[in-house]
Order: structure tokens, then sequence, then C-alpha cells
């Protein structure tokens, strides 16, 4: 019999997720936008001098229009705010973690799929941080037990 799902509910209070992308992609363009937002308007504006015509009561009069004109554009600024965003991005979602324990639980099922229940299984769980990447890794070596039907 080859066991297609099952799962393990957690290690040491890590929760099992199968790792979903949408929220942190979400909040990463969130956060890029607020950041580019901030330098769009930290990069300060020009003000141009612009002479326009303009109509009262049928008589034509002109007088000088001042305007004013980012020097960055948002889109730009939010490129640029990018880095600042994955920095934050990284720190919020604790992701690496979840992944690597869901990828030992699919890797448990796919070798053991004689194997009905693991029970306390010892694991080591290694951590790394960064700026930019998180890495985790997790060794593990399960106790199983198969449950026997009597005929």
């Amino acid at each position: 019999m080859n066991k297609t799902n099952g799962f393990v509910v957690r290690f040491n209070g890590v929760t099992i997720s199968s790792g979903n992308k949408l929220l942190p992609t979400l909040s990463l363009v969130g956060l890029s936008l607020a950041a580019g937002y901030g330098i769009h308007i930290l990069g300060g504006y020009t003000t141009k001098s612009e002479l326009k015509q303009f109509w009262n009561n049928g008589s034509p009069y002109e007088m000088y229009v001042n305007t004013k004109e980012h020097n960055l554009n948002l889109g730009v600024a939010s490129l640029i705010g990018l880095p600042i965003a994955a920095v934050i991005n990284n720190q919020i979602w604790n992701s690496a973690l979840g992944r690597a324990a869901f990828q030992v639980n699919s890797q448990l099922l796919l070798d053991n799929d004689d194997i009905d229940v693991f029970l306390n299984p010892k694991y080591e769980i290694e951590t790394t941080k960064g700026l930019f990447i998180q890495k985790a890794k997790i060794r593990l070596r399960p106790m199983g037990a198969k449950i026997l039907t009597g005929n």
C-alpha cells in the first residue's frame, strides 16, 4: 500500500505548512510600494513656471502658473525601495523553518510508506537568518510503528 498523504503535526512548536507563498509575495509588493512612496516623497520636486492663456468674459489674459513635478517617478522609487522591502519582509515571514519541516514530513512519508504512526521523533533544527535570506535544516531520526490488523 502506497501512502499518498499524511502529516506530522509539529516539531517542537513549529507548525508544518506547505509554505504558502502568496501572503509573503503580497506583503513584499505592498512594502515595496510603501518604501517607494517614501522615497518618491523624499526625492523632492521641481517647480516649473509656465505661461498660460486664460479667458475671462471673452477677453484673453496671460498668467504664469507654477506646477510641481516630483524628481523621482513612483515606479523607479519603488524599485529603489525593493531591497528595503525585502529586508523587512524577510524579518516578518519566518517561512524557511516551516518549509523545511514540510519537506522533512513529505520525505518521511515517501521513504516509509509501510509505517502508520511516527512516535516522538528525535530531531535537530538549525536556522540561519540574514538580511535577505533564511535557511533552515532539520535532521530527523524517526521511530515508527505499523498497525497490524488481526485475522
